[in-house]
């Protein structure tokens, strides 16, 4: 202000003030406050906070008034607030204060869950409706907090209870088992439907001729898709045909067949293409004449080329009314490539052991192991008190468990229900995956490469400690992986300095080598019964067997994708 202003205020006052007279904010009986505008929302009994740097305070206000105001060479209108108290005014000054007003009623927020997920029962918030029993859901979540990726389970509905704002939602089976999602990732989806591999196609086969006996089609496209299913083989097909519109049957043989059955047979070649064969009036009904009258639909696409990763499906070829997007949160699995010549060698005798009949505890394991989709079986009586159990442990094609929620889990239980004596109790379960490493010193022949022999030696024994050729309860021993390891050419001699667990079991039983000879076993407790090792340089792997009251699956045994560490000398001989 001008010194002529401050004077015609302050009077003839030395030294003459630095503020306007009655700038400051004082306490007084009245807590009156003075807002530089209009403010009508705020209400009687609204709370407002004072802020100046360093000091907050909250007050409640009793009454609202807008005037207008000339002071301090300024006119207009106010926000002039009456306070519930006039305490500590006097701290805030007029241009340094900030009022925060209009407050909002917020409810606070629920406190979060941080048990896990896991078992039968699911509780989630609020009451929701549309379950029916058996539906299928997908449970995705993360294992643990440093997880990258969640995963994801497949579960049924068995019952739904509402409650007091949340519906918990009761699992058929096991439900989630032992599996443990964090609550706070964890997402459930209900539109789940269930999908296989394979496009499907309809084409004209041809025309029926009404004198010809056995006409045959073959299929334009290959390879044939047949799905996971609960019949003794595992599988059906896809395939349909019609005659003259009408549909004919597929029959594994015409032998049986009258002269006027429909049926037909289906007979695949080494490079997959199908060939549908009709009868010749003896034995399944011919074909009656007509142009272009027979007709296929089917779908193409078989195999472990359509076991594609979660979260890989986000297209559809066509979009039904109100589907917004699609995906996977669960992988594929349960695929099977086509049988080689090797395989049927193996699984023909097991078909005619069984004769699609469960009656011995081998023919569990023989009519596993044949059912489409599965790779390994293995079937352990346990005694469960005074009853004998049944206890299959499983594998699917690709080496990989197999879910109590996938399709191919349920077909083979059920298909095995169908076929057994149904007072034997059965109980299926996947297998217990474990790994070993080993650490050797080899002398090869210097004629050879390094690198080559290290090549060869890392394939021989991948190849050998692999899914195929491994079995469920079959130990490692160092003599085994010596053997393969001197079959390599080049090689001379073998040092295995180490055979261990690279995934422990529960009971561990591994050996170091040392510069004085064997030191082991040496055992590792992770919480079942001890057992001594039967030799120093054993790794054993176990069948199913009952543990603590619980029945443990079969283990399987296999060398870890990075559990070879080889230390390669080159032997020189004299003259080289």
């Amino acid at each position: 202000m001008p010194k002529d202003v401050k004077i015609e205020y302050a009077g003839n006052v030395m030294p003459l003030p630095k503020q306007w007279p009655g700038f400051e904010i004082k306490e007084s009986t009245k807590a009156l406050l003075e807002l530089d505008a209009a403010y009508p929302k705020i209400v009687p009994d609204s709370w407002i906070v004072l802020l100046t740097p360093g000091y907050v305070e909250l007050y409640q206000v009793v009454k609202n008034a807008t005037a207008g105001v000339a002071n301090f060479a300024l006119t207009g209108q106010v926000t002039r607030l009456e306070l519930d108290t006039p305490e500590h005014l006097n701290f805030f000054e007029r241009r340094e204060t900030l009022v925060l007003i209009q407050a909002e009623h917020l409810a606070p927020a629920e406190a979060p869950l941080n048990d896990v997920v896991t078992g039968k029962q699911i509780e989630v918030a609020g009451v929701v409706t549309g379950f029916a029993e058996g539906q299928p859901l997908i449970v995705s979540g993360k294992l643990n907090a440093n997880d990258e990726k969640p995963t994801a389970t497949v579960v049924f509905v068995e019952q739904v209870v509402p409650g007091a704002g949340f519906t918990t939602l009761v699992l058929k089976d096991q439900g989630l088992g032992a599996t443990q999602y964090l609550r706070i990732t964890t997402a459930i989806y209900a539109n789940v439907i269930a999908a296989t591999h394979g496009e499907t196609t309809t084409e004209a086969l041809g025309s029926g001729d009404g004198s010809r006996p056995h006409q045959r089609f073959k299929l334009r496209k290959a390879p044939l898709t047949y799905v996971s299913a609960k019949t003794a083989s595992g599988a059906a097909t896809t395939l349909s045909v019609r005659v003259n519109r009408v549909a004919w049957e597929e029959a594994p043989s015409l032998y049986a067949q009258g002269a006027a059955d429909p049926r037909y047979v289906v007979r695949l070649a080494d490079d997959g293409a199908a060939t549908v064969i009709f009868g010749d009036g003896k034995r399944g009904a011919r074909l009656p004449t007509g142009q272009e009258n027979v007709t296929a639909t089917y779908r193409v696409g078989i195999g472990q080329a359509g076991e594609v990763g979660a979260g890989a499906l986000t297209l559809l070829r066509t979009r039904p009314l109100g589907v917004r997007g699609v995906t996977n949160p669960v992988a594929a699995g349960g695929a099977e490539d086509p049988e080689s010549l090797a395989n049927a060698r193996t699984n023909a005798p097991q078909t005619v052991l069984t004769l699609d009949r469960i009656v011995s505890l081998q023919d569990f394991t023989d009519f596993a192991a044949a059912f489409a989709g599965i790779g390994k079986a293995q079937a352990v009586a346990i005694r469960a008190g005074e009853r004998l159990l049944i206890h299959l442990t499983i594998a699917d094609a690709s080496g990989d468990p197999v879910q109590p929620g996938d399709a191919l889990f349920i077909n083979l239980r059920d298909a095995i229900n169908a076929a057994r004596d149904p007072s034997a109790a059965v109980e299926v379960a996947s297998f217990m995956p474990l790994t070993f490493r080993i650490k050797a010193t080899v002398q090869y022949d210097g004629r050879f490469l390094a690198a080559d022999v290290r090549a060869a030696l890392a394939r021989a024994l991948q190849a050998a400690f692999a899914f195929t050729p491994r079995a469920f309860g079959q130990p490692v021993t160092a003599a085994e992986v010596m053997e393969v390891m001197h079959g390599v050419a080049g090689v001379i001699a073998v040092d295995l300095d180490e055979l261990a667990y690279a995934t422990e079991p529960a009971t561990v039983f591994s050996f170091s080598k040392k510069a004085g000879g064997l030191i082991g076993p040496i055992l590792k407790k992770k919480g079942l019964a001890q057992k001594d090792a039967t030799a120093a340089s054993l790794l054993p792997a176990h069948t199913a067997r009952r543990v603590d009251g619980k029945i443990a699956p079969a283990e399987l045994l296999l060398l870890d994708a990075a559990g070879i560490e080889l230390t390669l000398t080159k032997n020189v001989n004299e003259t080289g």
